[in-house]
Parts: C-alpha cells; sequence; structure tokens
C-alpha cells in the first residue's frame, strides 16, 4: 500500500499542532479540511475558549450524574486523577487524546465530536454553535447558601472601598 500524502498538508499539521506531537489514525482527522491552514488558526483560535468551556462542564455534569468523584471518574476512565481535575477547573487545558477516548468510552460519546470539544482537532461550526449553547445554559442555577451569600458581599464591599479610595484621591 502506497500512501500518497503531499508535504504541504504535513506542514500544515504541524502549523496547528504547534510543540504538541502529530495524532495519527482515525481520532486525529481533522474534521475541516477544505480551508487553508492560516484561516484555521484563526476560527480555531475563536472557536476554543467556547468549546473547552463546554468540555469541561460536560465531563463534571457527565461525572455528576453517575455519582462519581473526580477519583472515581478518574479510576473509571483509567487517566491521571490530575488530569480530570484540570479537565474540570480549566478550561484552557487541552488532554491528551488518550484521555479524550477514554472518556469517549466511559461516557458512551462519540471520541470525533469530543475530540472537536477538547481543542485536540479544530472544531466543525456546528460543534462550536452547539458547544456555546450548551457552556451558556450548563451553569448551575442553584440559590447561593448563606455563606456564599455573605462571601460575595463581603467581596463586593472590599471592592466598593477599594473603588471609592481610589476615586477620592485627587
Amino acid at each position: 500500500m502506497k500512501l500518497n500524502i503531499d508535504e504541504k498538508r504535513f506542514l500544515a499539521a504541524l502549523d496547528r499542532e504547534g510543540d504538541h506531537e502529530i495524532g495519527a489514525g482515525i481520532l486525529a482527522a481533522d474534521p475541516v479540511t477544505d480551508q487553508p491552514s492560516e484561516e484555521r488558526v484563526l476560527v480555531e483560535g475563536s472557536r476554543v475558549e467556547s468549546t473547552h468551556l463546554a468540555f469541561g462542564r460536560l465531563i463534571q455534569l457527565l461525572r455528576r450524574q453517575k455519582g462519581w468523584s473526580v477519583e472515581a471518574l478518574a479510576s473509571q476512565a483509567r487517566i491521571d486523577m490530575e488530569e480530570a481535575v484540570l479537565i474540570e477547573a480549566v478550561t484552557e487545558y487541552r488532554p491528551e487524546q488518550r484521555t479524550v477516548f477514554q472518556l469517549a468510552h466511559v461516557f458512551n460519546l462519540q471520541p470525533k465530536v469530543l475530540m472537536q470539544l477538547s481543542g485536540n482537532a479544530i472544531p466543525r461550526e456546528d460543534v462550536t454553535r452547539e458547544a456555546l449553547r450548551f457552556a451558556a445554559s450548563s451553569e448551575p442555577i442553584a440559590k447561593l447558601s448563606a455563606d456564599e451569600t455573605r462571601a460575595v458581599e463581603t467581596f463586593v464591599a472590599a471592592l466598593n472601598r477599594v473603588a471609592d479610595k481610589e476615586s477620592s484621591v485627587p
């Protein structure tokens, strides 16, 4: 069998991957192939934040739906516990492709779409749109506890004091 892949395609893959490893196989397939690499980089920069946010929230909500702790999720998916914490807590974190595949398997999701949400593949426009919609609607809506309310009020009062001091200085 002879592979007929030109150098231009490899260079475009290098541009997208930066200092990271270049993936191989079906999970590394780029779902957006009709745009020049420069355009894809610009599009990716505008889409990354919403898809990463949606990815972390999705994993957190699916984990909570199963009643698992982060430790239990890491065990079930056979991933590092620190990486599981980073996925849920840090929107800029891009997990390893193996981790995304393991999470897709544990939650019975399509790996290709999860790879786009995680930042391991350039997200398609429809995936980005759905990710943004999900991120906007997945924020917890429970009322604040008494302690949380006091903490917010104290913080806002402190911010107002700082602002008042700054505005009174000539």
